[in-house]
């Protein structure tokens, strides 16, 4: 297995963790239904996978399906899931909103200083901005943002590989660029070779098996 480059697997469950956690993942992201790309997983699931895992965890902060603004009431339960993390000993989570057709920096930054010390991916919402450059270049200024998932506003990283190498030239050393969109164990290196970044994630980037 190519040790040049991060695994990352996306899972439901602690036995999903620890099967990726086993096969080669670097770091585990937990979600639940990700049949709607991903919501805030179970308490419970945190918790078992924080006392069982070895790996990095990071966790999902999306209270709903549907689209990525949210009110004022949203917000107070996604605060309230991200308290029970810093509670529970959690050091990543992963987090995005859409205002306008734009990051909603206002949002992104409420939630950085909500959150404290813990790193902050911005997930996928960033692929439906209108000016995902200018919102890459306005996280730079967001404090606990570390990493931005995306698939470079395509379906499929590999789609999004022009998009990506934009992306990747504006995070500079500042921002973790993480690829995401059908990547597999099977076409990582491939992408790795074409993006040369140091962080992949998937659902079938390790076998959960």
């Amino acid at each position: 297995m190519n040790s040049d480059f991060l695994r990352e697997s996306c899972v439901e469950n602690l036995f999903e963790a620890k099967m990726a956690e086993k096969n080669g993942a670097n770091v585990i992201e937990l979600c639940s239904k990700l049949e709607f790309d991903g919501l805030t997983p179970d308490k419970s699931v945190i918790k078992h996978c924080q006392s069982e895992l070895n790996s990095p965890i990071k966790v999902m902060i999306r209270p709903r399906k549907g689209d990525f603004e949210y009110s004022a009431k949203e917000l107070d339960v996604i605060k309230s899931q991200i308290e029970y993390c810093l509670n529970h000993g959690i050091h990543n989570i992963v987090f995005g909103a859409i205002k306008n057709g734009k990051l909603d920096l206002k949002t992104i930054s409420e939630v950085s200083e909500f959150s404290k010390k813990l790193n902050i991916t911005v997930h996928k919402a960033i692929d439906y901005s209108s000016d995902i450059l200018d919102d890459v270049e306005n996280l730079k200024n967001v404090e606990n943002v570390t990493s931005i998932l995306s698939s470079g506003q395509q379906k499929t990283a590999f789609e999004g590989v022009e998009c990506l190498l934009k992306m990747k030239k504006s995070c500079g050393k500042r921002i973790n660029l993480i690829p995401a969109g059908k990547i597999t164990a099977n076409n990582v290196d491939q992408l790795h070779e074409i993006l040369g970044l140091r962080h992949y994630h998937g659902r079938k980037i390790v076998s959960l098996k």
